[in-house]
Parts: C-alpha cells; structure tokens; sequence
C-alpha cells in the first residue's frame, strides 16, 4: 500500500498545478449597462464602488428576477431592445511567471467578449442569457426565474447554468473588484476533491425578507471540476443566507454544500466519495474606506484507501483578508488581500499565501469603459518550493 507520507510530494505537486491554473484565471465582469438605460441611470445606481460588485439596491433587483423590488407583480413589456440586450469586451496585458522559470504568460489578448441578454419580463417571470467567446470557444450563462410577493417581502425560484452559487447564493465578495477571485471561492480548499464554488448548474428556491435577507436552498446536477479531472458531482443540495447591512452592500454571507463525487483515483473510478463545505464572507464599509474577509472550510469523507489515499478523510481550510479605498469623487478604487489556502491541516506544509494589490479606475459616464490593474504574489510553503507572481492590466469596454 502506498502511504500517504510517500504520496506528499505527488500531492503537493497537484495542488501547486492547480494554484498555478486559478492564478491565470481572471475573473469575469457581469455589469449591463442595458438597465443603466432602461432606468436612465448611472452604473452606480446599483453598483459600489465599482462595477461588478453590487451595492444594496443591485442586490435587491437581482433578487427580484431583474427588476426593482417595487415592481413585482406589475407587467413588464419589453419596448425597447436596447433595454434588454448590452455587451462587453475585455482587452488584457497578462505577465505571470515562476521563480527561476521563464514568463510562462506574457500576453496582449482579448480574452472575452460577450453579448447579453437580460431583464424582467411579464408580471412574475425574468432571465438572463450570456454568450461569451474566448480562446477556449463559445461559454454559455443562462438563468430564467420567477418571483413573486410584495416590494418588502417576495419568493423565487431559479433554473441556472453556470453561476448557481458564486454570483448566485452567496453575495458580496465572490464578485471580485478585481481580475481574480478569492482562492478560497474560486478553487479547491481540499486535496482530494477538486471542489470549487465557481461553475454550477442547478435549482435554487429562496424568499427575500424586507429586500436586506435572502435564505435559499437548492440542488446542483453537476461538479465542475477545477483541475480538468473526470470527477462529477450529483444530487449535490446547498443552503445559503445573505443579509445586507448598509446602502453600498455591506454584509454577511454563509452557505453549506453537501455533495458526492467519483473518479478521484484512476483505480477506483466508481467508488463514491463525499464532502462538504462551509463558507462565510463579510465585508463593512467605513465611510469610503472598506474592510472584508471570508472563510472557507472543506472535509472530503469515504475517500478511496489503498492506492492515491492513505486515509479516507482529509480537511482543509481556506481565508483572506481584505480592504480597499474609494476616492469619492472618481470613483477609483485601491484595494489588498491576504488570502492562505490550507488543503490538508495534517501536512501544514501544502499551504499557500497570496498577496493581492490592484487599483480599478472607471472612465466617462455611466461607467461604460473601466481600467484595471492588479498584481499576486503566490508564496507556497514548502520547502523549496518556487513563488509565482503576475501582472494584469485590463480595460473592459461595455455598452
């Protein structure tokens, strides 16, 4: 049998791969500027302190099926198309390298381009479609739902495909400022299950209580999977809870998922292991000044024993700590994180700490073009392992 202290240099070597890949993956923007023209108002309506993160009124029209809580039960009739429909394109600078390595990305690319569709439609029914073409081909995000109730106190039920809980259940910061997301949402917090709050498709049924709570429950049909293994998830169920606590969108957010996956050891495909998640965020405006963090613990159970896995538990934990500046009148925005990511708390030493530092800076009004920059350092805690660093420069234009 193959013990796990002969594995820990396999293992280390996967999970730095895969800390490799999320840090090469930027973060998309979802901001239409669409309903900036249907309501004739600034981006800032509904985003703080920039697009795409969304303050207390974004939240709450995103909750009601696309459209302001005021209007729930009131017909909806699509009279212009250029309330409904927007796009987007992104223009980016990347430079990303290993210690000791060459640049394994120095880059000018168009890394996406997208067109929207989106809104409220009828009396109770919304949805929202994204076409995105990318190196790697055609991307599809769709939603459709419906919602039901009073301004103060409403119901929905949502069909998803590609952002069912991060974007979706969880609020606030797995919408980044900035290029990339949060380790601890964005990638594995475990060593065995590739798990990552990012990319679902699935079912959610939540009720909003006075347009500051949403409590939902759902079910996801699928894992996407973070290191490009077979691993699938099915009959997965999540609940989460979002309570807002000031005008910019300030709050907490926690969510639970509990799942099944296969195909984690190539000897044991069909063995069925599972897992779960808890995680929690929190970000409080002071002023233009914000703080933030979250936290993210992971537990893979029923693990195959005997050939990649010595034991058939592993935990694992995932954190950061953030803050950011906004100047008042220009909207430009400075912000920091320190994220640690800890995929096994028995081997201390597969740990990884990432700094972030990033400035976005949104242009002309409302807000069509914006410029961003930001700058990681990787650090990983094995001995000799190499840091890894980058650089993104990115302008995304949207109309």
């Amino acid at each position: 049998m193959i013990t796990l202290h002969g594995l820990r240099s396999s293992w280390r070597s996967s999970f730095i791969g895969a800390a490799v890949v999320l840090a090469a993956m930027p973060n998309a923007a979802h901001a239409i500027p669409a309903w900036a023209r249907k309501y004739n108002m600034n981006c800032t309506g509904c985003h703080y302190p920039v697009p795409p993160v969304l303050n207390a009124d974004g939240l709450a029209f995103k909750w009601a099926g696309y459209r302001m809580p005021d209007q729930i039960g009131k017909n909806e009739e699509v009279t212009k198309i250029g309330d409904y429909f927007a796009a987007r394109g992104v223009f980016q600078y990347a430079y990303t390298k290993t210690s000791g390595e060459p640049a394994d990305n120095n880059s000018l690319t168009v890394p996406s381009a997208s067109i929207f569709a989106a809104g409220a439609l009828g009396k109770w029914f919304g949805g929202f479609l994204e076409l995105e073409a990318s190196p790697d081909g055609i991307g599809t995000a769709a939603q459709a739902s419906g919602t039901w109730g009073s301004e103060d106190s409403y119901g929905g039920v949502r069909i998803v495909q590609g952002h069912l809980i991060s974007e979706g259940a969880v609020a606030g910061l797995d919408r980044a400022i900035g290029p990339l997301t949060p380790l601890a949402f964005d990638g594995p917090v475990t060593t065995a299950v590739p798990f990552g709050f990012g990319d679902h498709n699935g079912i959610d049924f939540a009720w909003v209580f006075s347009k500051k709570d949403r409590l939902a429950i759902g079910y996801s049909s699928s894992m996407a999977p973070v290191l490009g293994g077979s691993t699938l998830g099915s009959g997965d169920i999540f609940i989460s809870n979002q309570f807002i606590w000031d005008v910019h969108g300030g709050g907490l957010s926690i969510v639970g998922y509990y799942g099944s996956a296969t195909g984690l050891d190539s000897i044991n495909l069909d063995q069925r292991s599972h897992f779960y998640r808890v995680g929690a965020t929190a970000n409080h405006y002071f002023g233009t000044f914000e703080a933030n963090g979250g936290y993210v613990y992971g537990k893979d159970m029923d693990l195959p024993t005997g050939n990649l896995f010595s034991t058939s538990t592993i935990t694992g934990q995932s954190y950061w700590l953030g803050a950011g500046y906004t100047f008042p009148s220009t909207y430009l925005t400075f912000y920091g994180r320190w994220e640690v990511v800890d995929p096994d708390k028995t081997e201390s030493d597969l740990s990884t700490t990432r700094w972030v530092f990033g400035g976005v800076a949104p242009l002309m009004t409302p807000q069509n073009i914006r410029l961003g920059l930001e700058y990681f350092n990787d650090q990983l805690k094995m001995s000799g392992a190499p840091s890894r660093q980058g650089i993104y420069l990115e302008l995304q234009v949207a109309y």
